[in-house]
């Protein structure tokens, strides 16, 4: 039986609800994180002594880091997210660049535009972060010339990981100036039933209040 721990709100917990959607894998839910606490128990620090959310268990495995999460899923449980040895290392690039040139700039720039009351906001902060996001934005635009999807000619986990901070990127970035290949693609994936599901929904609950 899996079992997922973190909030449906979390962009991070979220890549993993995608997956096991687009795998029609079912799981219990245990919502902890954020507003809703949990993650400094005992309990849950036994399974992520990093305190942070997701964590995924799957019988005897227990995994945390939403990227190593999605490459286990790939490869146990494969179906049509099943990546062929020659693309492997394609996926895992674009793994990588979204966890360290593209995730970070959204997330500081998200802080600052929808985590943060107005009157606490730097606009220091606000153009280094959209201008990085930018940047990031760009280089994904100039791959997806080259093929259909992010990192393969097929839809992979790649696409998940670095869609679903697409999504959020809507609020806080003019996320289509100028880059028609990110629109098309950023098209594609919000038809597939899993985005809309998991990924196309409410983060109210994280906005400054």
């Amino acid at each position: 039986m899996i079992t997922l721990w973190g909030r449906g709100s979390s962009a991070n917990v979220q890549k993993v609800m995608w997956a096991l959607a687009e795998l029609n894998l079912q799981f219990r839910h245990v919502i902890v994180g954020g507003p809703y606490g949990g993650t400094t128990s005992e309990e849950f620090k036994s399974l992520n002594p990093v305190g942070k959310i997701p964590v995924f268990q799957d019988d005897n495995i227990t995994l945390w880091e939403s990227h190593a999460i999605l490459r286990y899923l790939s490869r146990k449980h494969g179906g049509h997210l099943s990546i062929k040895e020659i693309d492997q290392p394609f996926v895992d690039q674009w793994l990588d660049f979204t966890a360290t040139c593209f995730f970070p700039p959204f997330v500081g720039l998200f802080w600052q535009l929808v985590r943060t009351r107005p009157s606490d906001r730097s606009q220091e902060l606000i153009a280094l972060h959209t201008n990085n996001l930018g940047a990031a934005l760009d280089i994904i635009d100039e791959q997806l010339k080259k093929s259909r999807w992010l990192a393969t000619n097929t839809f992979t986990i790649a696409d998940i990981a670095a869609g679903v901070t697409m999504e959020r990127c809507l609020e806080i970035i003019d996320l289509h100036q100028n880059r028609p290949n990110l629109t098309r693609w950023h098209g594609k994936l919000a038809s597939r039933e899993a985005y809309k599901t998991v990924v196309a929904t409410s983060y109210e609950e994280l906005r400054a209040k």
